[in-house]
C-alpha cells in the first residue's frame, strides 16, 4: 500500500465486522451480555473507523489542493473519490 496512514482504519473496519458476526454468533448461542458487548465493540470500532478514514480522506484532498496550488504547470487529475 502505498498510503498506509489508512491502515487503523481498515484494521478497526475489520474488527468492527469480526465482533459483529461474533455478536450474531453470541445472541443464537442465548449469550445475550456477550452478544450485546460484542455489538457494542463492533458499533464503537465501525464509527471510529469511518471517521479515521473520513479524516485521512480529507487530509489527503488537502494536500493534493496544496500541490496544485504550488504548481500551477502541473496537470492536476479530478479527484476519483
Amino acid at each position: 500500500m502505498k498510503n498506509t496512514r489508512t491502515m487503523p482504519g481498515l484494521v478497526l473496519g475489520a474488527v468492527a465486522i469480526v465482533a459483529f458476526v461474533i455478536g450474531l454468533f453470541m445472541f443464537a448461542a442465548s449469550h445475550i451480555a456477550a452478544g450485546v458487548v460484542a455489538e457494542v465493540v463492533a458499533g464503537i470500532a465501525a464509527v471510529v473507523a469511518v471517521a479515521w478514514m473520513l479524516g485521512q480522506h480529507r487530509r489527503i484532498g488537502r494536500a493534493a489542493a496544496a500541490y496544485a496550488a504550488e504548481h500551477p504547470e502541473a496537470r492536476v487529475e479530478p479527484p476519483t473519490a
